[in-house]
């Protein structure tokens, strides 16, 4: 068991005001917890390590979360100490009461699909994701991920010894409003960043911000627009499709091909000529008088 340090081993400057004296608050800081109030001595430790930084404190404090079990917080002001004071009489001692500690935690390593989205364990901010490997104390954590622009999520982990990994989903915030269309034909299709929601006229709920509507009828041409939606908003579109022409009403493509019907016939008979032979011969009977040949 390692004792708390004493009064007696804790030097340093005189104060230069009450307000302002680490050692009053290191002797607060042994008074409570000797009377087993950990909560107020640990808020004397701290302000006292805070005026004058010196190993003991770090001890005290480690000793002090220990009660607490606040075994991650412990072992880490316990390395701080050995960090702080690697030549202490208490070494052995403190890596022997770390090493127990260690059986009552776990680590855990938080991802959440949104990266950069802050990760907070039992309502305390432990950092963004991914997270690095957190020490934390063996039991039930709710374990919360938070990022601009996504609904927050939360969900309860049980942690053991080892590495523990967390996944986090978070659903994101969509915004609405009202698109209006409306179209010179009926029916007109309607698609919203290419997905149909219906015939114009409408009036549909649909995501805010710039959408690319295209409005479309059989044979009728395709009208396609950006349409901001402001959020609680209307959004409106006025299409004028044109009519597609039937290739029947095409006038000038059926003049073109009779010219080029008509030109390759006679061609066609004026190279026969040209051979001697009948043109039409082959092609149509000859018809006499009375039928003779």
């Amino acid at each position: 068991m390692v004792a708390l340090v004493a009064v007696a081993a804790f030097s340093l400057a005189a104060p230069t005001s009450a307000q302002d004296d680490p050692r009053a608050e290191f002797i607060a800081g042994a008074e409570a917890y000797q009377n087993g109030q950990y909560e107020e001595a640990l808020v004397h430790f701290d302000r006292s390590y805070s005026l004058n930084p010196v190993p003991v404190v770090l001890f005290n404090k480690a000793q002090t979360l220990r009660e607490l079990q606040r075994f991650p917080e412990a072992i880490e002001a316990y390395e701080e100490f050995l960090a702080a004071a690697p030549d202490d009489e208490r070494r052995d001692a403190v890596l022997d009461v770390v090493s127990e500690l260690e059986q009552e935690v776990g680590t855990i390593n938080v991802t959440a699909n949104v990266p950069g989205a802050e990760i907070f364990l039992d309502g305390e901010r432990i950092g963004v994701s991914p997270t690095g490997p957190v020490r934390v104390t063996r039991g039930l954590h709710n374990i919360e991920a938070r990022a601009d622009g996504y609904h927050e999520t939360s969900q309860t982990e049980l942690v053991e010894r080892g590495n523990n990994r967390v996944r986090l989903s978070l659903e994101r915030i969509i915004l609405y409003g009202m698109l209006e269309v409306r179209a010179n034909v009926h029916p007109a299709i309607v698609s919203v960043d290419g997905r149909e929601i219906g015939t114009a006229p409408i009036n549909e709920r649909v995501e805010q911000g710039a959408r690319s509507i295209q409005v479309s009828s059989i044979g009728w041409g395709t009208v396609e627009q950006e349409v901001d939606i402001p959020v609680d908003g209307v959004g409106e579109m006025s299409a004028s499709l044109e009519r597609n022409e039937r290739l029947s009403e095409k006038w000038w493509l059926w003049a073109i091909v009779g010219a080029v019907v008509v030109g390759g016939a006679a061609t066609a008979i004026g190279l026969t000529a040209a051979q001697g032979g009948d043109p039409l011969e082959g092609r149509l009977p000859t018809v006499t008088a009375n039928g003779a040949p």
